[in-house]
Parts: structure tokens; sequence; C-alpha cells
């Protein structure tokens, strides 16, 4: 059964996770490509993961509340980026691979990214 905590929160929510121990060893991430199985990530190997693109984030001088373009295709490097701005008070504005830049262009300038 998921465990369910109370968070109001990104940053409480990676605070419980890593509090938990009994949750650092299970999977947190399984990520598959056409089928096949490419990564199994930990809860730990995740927070790990975001406590390094945290570090490069803030070391960057970005303002807490701007707003941060990530161009990828749905990977567990997206989750990781996402988690690690979101944690740092910062908006996502996940842009897609396959999209054209005409549209890249108009999300970038409608999100002000």
């Amino acid at each position: 059964m998921a465990k369910s905590f109370s968070c109001q929160s990104i940053q409480q929510l990676l605070r419980a996770i890593a509090d938990d121990n009994a949750l650092l060893d299970r999977y947190a991430i399984t990520y598959y490509r056409r089928g096949d199985k490419i990564l199994c990530l930990t809860y730990k190997h995740l927070l790990y993961a975001i406590s390094v693109v945290q570090e490069q984030l803030f070391s960057k001088d970005i303002p807490s509340g701007s707003r941060i373009s990530i161009l990828s295709q749905n990977s567990p490097e997206f989750i990781v980026y996402s988690l690690a701005a979101m944690s740092l008070n910062m908006i996502v504005v996940p842009l897609n691979v396959i999209d054209s830049p005409e549209k890249l262009k108009s999300v970038l300038y409608d999100s002000e990214s």
C-alpha cells in the first residue's frame, strides 16, 4: 500500500521522504522506453539527483518565483529537474521536444520564461 504524506509543499514532501528510512530503498521511478525497462531509481538516488540539480540552479542565482523552461522528452531527468526547480520555488514551464520552433517560441513568450 502506498504511503500517504500530509505536505503543503514540494520541500516538505522531499524532507518527509528523506526522513522515512523505510522508503529510501524503494523504487521511486521505473522508466520504460518502448516497453523495455531502462532505469529503476530509488528514493535515495532520486533525492540525491534532486540535490545535485538544486545546487546547480542555486549557483546560478535564479530568484525564487522565476519561471524556468525545461525542454525534454518524458524522462527521469525531466522529473529530477522539475522537482529540483519546484523545491526552490521556481515555476516550471515544460517544453516538449516534438513541438515546432514556432510553438516553443510562443510558449516561452507567453510564459515569460
